[in-house]
């Protein structure tokens, strides 16, 4: 992705069908097109702003090879019997070995092999006919199995790592596959924080203590915590927490500290914001 472009400017989309699949291709670009409807951009057949493709590939391989059928004999053991002479005299003994019949085969044996590759291109439009491709984002997925696959599948499946590269994804996903509750084992939403998957400040509780003493802000990455338990001496003794935190803010590393923080077993449901301005 260019990440210095203003992706925010971008108003109009469409999208090109480049191969003689036209079912399923049209198919996977109408998914990335309502992506893209989410972020507020709307689709100009005529003059959009952007225009996105897609390059797929597919082979799969079946095989079936007949096994014949195939019986051996394999020794499972032996048995020895004593010989007596007419008079009881022992005269010695004799081993036979003893088998039974594995049978083996029989079978048509299947084998497959399934590659699939899936390419998504975003194009500048405004750039087109310039001597440098104006590719502005791209994406690219491989797959390989040993296995008779559903390719279909597969590139469906891919389609949904397709994101705008602006849009916050986290209005339209489930908040439990967002979210974590958690900084390593430092319970976060006992404190009023709730964290997306990369430890970025999502949602808060304004009355948290922590907020109040440290000043921590939706937006900022946490990168550390340093905490240690103070315990009052009073009538009723009463543990909280003091210590510090190292924080992303506008992309520079910041200390924050705090002190008298106290948690809480549960907290209103907290509001999700976005570090992000939508548009």
């Amino acid at each position: 992705m260019d990440e210095n472009l203003d992706w925010k400017k971008f108003k109009t989309f469409d999208y090109v069908i480049t191969s003689n699949d036209v079912l399923l291709e049209r198919d996977l670009l109408a998914k990335i097109a309502s992506k893209f409807a989410k972020a507020g951009m709307k689709r100009d057949e005529e003059n959009p702003d952007i225009v996105f493709s897609i390059v797929k590939d597919a082979n799969q391989s079946i095989d079936y090879t007949y096994v014949p059928k195939t019986e051996q004999q394999v020794m499972t053991g032996s048995e020895s019997k004593a010989i007596y002479g007419w008079k009881g005299s022992y005269l010695g003994s004799v081993t036979s070995n003893q088998y039974k019949t594995v049978t083996s085969g029989g079978y048509t044996q299947k084998t497959a092999s399934t590659s699939a590759y899936l390419e998504v291109n975003v194009l500048e439009t405004s750039r087109i006919g310039e001597k440098v491709i104006p590719l502005i984002w791209q994406m690219k997925y491989h797959y390989n199995a040993n296995a008779e696959v559903d390719v279909e599948k597969v590139y469906e499946n891919a389609i949904d790592w397709v994101k705008h590269p602006v849009m916050d994804m986290r209005a339209t996903m489930d908040s439990e596959t967002v979210t974590r509750y958690f900084y390593d084992n430092m319970s976060m939403i006992n404190m009023g924080v709730i964290l997306d998957a990369r430890s970025e400040v999502i949602g808060l509780d304004p009355k948290s203590s922590l907020i109040k003493s440290s000043g921590l802000k939706v937006g900022d990455i946490i990168k550390k915590i340093d905490v240690t338990k103070v315990r009052s001496l009073d009538a009723n003794p009463k543990t909280s927490l003091k210590g510090t935190l190292v924080v992303e803010r506008n992309g520079v590393d910041q200390t924050l500290k705090f002190s008298n923080v106290w948690r809480v077993n549960s907290y209103k449901p907290i509001k999700y914001y976005s570090a992000y301005t939508p548009f």
